[in-house]
């Protein structure tokens, strides 16, 4: 019981934590760029791993895997 008691009074610290508006940007932009980044290597690898994993799905052998 101790534990929850713990853990409750932590997350009662944390909502009442003031937040400025210049970390909400700057995480935005965080990720905002981790977003774009991930897209990027995504279309570098570009291998299709996905569907030639699971190519056993009637939607994959559709699209000719």
């Amino acid at each position: 019981m101790r534990l929850a008691k713990r853990i409750s009074q932590a997350a009662l610290r944390v909502r009442a934590a003031a937040v400025s508006e210049d970390l909400i940007i700057r995480l935005r932009w965080f990720l905002l760029l981790t977003g774009i980044l991930g897209i990027y290597i995504g279309f570098q690898v570009g291998d299709d791993w996905y569907v030639k994993e699971f190519a056993t799905y009637d939607w994959a052998r559709g699209m000719g895997y």
